[in-house]
């Protein structure tokens, strides 16, 4: 299939161009009309689809509702927005709600879904910095837990977890939930090593304090659950 537009987004401009698609796929970019097309956009924009890190919910559902059809609805219809993948997420809340949400997501993808790929989940709090915590509810913020966090993980088994925690220093000296590879006994935060590499290698999710003035930049950990 061939499609074309006057206005292709393509090496950080618009761009009159076509695109060839096969199987999914972009398999070749054409000048302006060299080609049969079957479809003419005229000037209406060919974009990437969107992908959002960071979404609550839509349509009525939020990821801590943990309701099949709702999380079904929302992402078969997210597409018309213009998002193709995203990483449903939960705001702190008690165990047992975010266990729910997670154990939702997972039956979700493992029984199989139409419309925007979940690539994971944004797993936000519950451990976080009092100070920093937003509109986050209080009375559900924990301080790391080795043994909570992997419950969260076998709540999902399967899924990519992603936890964005928070911390800035307060309560427990800065501690951050990390992981440690076994072979390498060292902690890792990097967003560019992916989840299911963590998983393979063995990674552990552990609790440490930074030395004195180290920052943590991007506090972000992907883990496979």
């Amino acid at each position: 299939m061939i499609i074309q537009s006057r206005k292709v987004w393509f090496a950080d401009q618009f761009v009159e161009a076509q695109i060839e698609v096969a199987n999914g796929k972009i398999v070749n970019i054409y000048n302006y009309s060299e080609k049969p097309v079957d479809y003419d956009y005229d000037s209406n924009w060919i974009l990437p689809g969107f992908i959002d890190l960071h979404c609550h919910g839509a349509y009525g559902f939020d990821t801590n509702d943990a309701e099949e059809e709702g999380l079904r609805n929302w992402v078969r219809n997210i597409v018309k927005e213009g998002v193709t993948a995203l990483l449903p997420t939960t705001i702190t809340q008690s165990e047992e709600v975010l266990t729910n949400a997670l154990k939702n997501v997972a039956k979700v993808v493992r029984e199989g879904y139409t419309g925007a790929e979940i690539l994971g989940i944004h797993f936000e709090g519950p451990y976080l910095d009092m100070k920093y915590k937003g509109a986050q509810p209080e009375q559900y913020i924990r301080k790391p837990s080795v043994e909570q966090f992997k419950k969260y993980q076998e709540a999902g088994p399967g899924i990519g977890l992603q936890e964005i925690p928070h911390l800035r220093g307060e309560a427990e000296g800065g501690a951050h939930l990390l992981f440690k590879l076994p072979d390498q006994q060292k902690q890792v935060v990097s967003p560019l090593r992916q989840g299911r590499d963590l998983h393979r290698q063995g990674a552990e999710p552990v609790v440490k304090v930074p030395a004195e003035g180290a920052r943590l930049h991007p506090p972000l950990q992907v883990l496979v659950g």
